[in-house]
């Protein structure tokens, strides 16, 4: 049996963000949490602690183009908003304490409180690919279920791509690299 967490109610940290109507590519996270009493969040932008997705994004489309990690909020938003990419993340508020950023963590919360990712993605008119920034979910068996709902919805939607992708948070790799370029510049069927 798992320890469950407890605490607070915490809410995610851009979960005012509103997705661009003209996204073509959405990029689908797990959680971002705000500051808390035992953690830390300086992030001022989706995937921006020190995560590699802000490396992957540009040399997507330009092998000579520079990374925008550590670059700011602003620059991050002009170059998806350019290229049609936007975010969203799974969960909108766990009742926890997180004290690290690790979705087996965030998975044993005492409550989730999902998103609807699925109502998001209804309206997105020209959405031609989508991605959750993880491979496997043996140790998330409830992240593993609100996946499986995304998975089934785009598994009639035959117009749009969609991939569980190796996550960029911990390393840049070559590999990881060509999975991200191919699925961002893949069309759909």
């Amino acid at each position: 049996m798992t320890e469950q967490i407890e605490v607070g109610r915490i809410e995610h940290k851009f979960l005012d963000h509103k997705i661009d109507p003209q996204t073509e590519t959405l990029i689908i996270g797990t959680f971002n949490p705000k500051d808390t009493a035992t953690l830390r969040n300086d992030a001022d932008f989706f995937y921006s602690r020190g995560n590699h997705l802000w490396n992957l994004l540009p040399k997507a489309f330009d092998k000579e183009s520079n990374s925008l990690i550590g670059k700011t909020k602003e620059e991050k938003i002009e170059f998806i908003r350019a290229n049609h990419i936007d975010f969203i993340d799974l969960i909108s508020a766990i009742e926890g304490s997180p004290v690290d950023f690790k979705d087996a963590y965030l998975d044993r919360a005492k409550k989730i409180e999902w998103r609807n990712v699925i109502e998001e993605i209804k309206k997105l008119r020209f959405l031609k690919r989508a991605c959750i920034t993880r491979k496997s979910f043996d140790d998330v068996p409830n992240i593993k279920m609100e996946v499986k709902k995304i998975e089934t919805y785009f598994s009639d939607k035959k117009e749009i791509v969609f991939r569980c992708l190796h996550t960029p948070a911990r390393y840049y790799s070559e590999d990881i690299q060509a999975e991200w370029t191919n699925f961002l510049l893949s069309k759909p069927a």
